[in-house]
């Protein structure tokens, strides 16, 4: 794992990259993220997971390949399950629901985003919207 580099530093300018760079660093994020779930490192795993979402959100749509739009939309549902899933590790429910609906708007029949939204509701007690 010592060999995954970013490529960013603090002052990088993520609005001038291409999106094929977005993409890669968005999926160095996700190795990195689950590293540190791994290392039941929760707090650091999420830091990683909501960094390469903000690598992802940033890719116009309009202007997108068909390719990068696909992986973007793949890789953006699999994060936000993995930072939802490191929510509901601390707790932060509505947080995780949030995240949830969001991978469930994209993928109706995520089984592990329905199966983590309906503990986040058992534990709040509430019922889910439709989607």
């Amino acid at each position: 794992m010592e060999a995954l580099t970013l490529l960013e530093d603090e002052n990088d300018d993520v609005l001038a990259m291409d999106d094929a760079t977005k993409i890669t660093m968005a999926e160095n994020y996700k190795e990195l993220g689950k590293v540190a779930f791994q290392n039941k490192d929760t707090e650091t795993a999420f830091r990683h997971f909501t960094r390469g979402i903000k690598y992802l959100i940033l890719i116009n749509p309009k202007t997108a390949s068909v390719s990068i739009t696909e992986r973007k939309n793949s890789l953006l549902s699999l994060l936000q399950n993995n930072a939802a899933n490191c929510h509901i590790l601390k707790g932060n429910w509505e947080y995780a629901i949030d995240l949830l609906n969001s991978v469930l708007s994209a993928e109706r029949e995520n089984v592990k985003a329905l199966y983590r939204r309906g503990i986040a509701f058992m534990e709040i007690q509430v019922g889910p919207e439709p989607i």
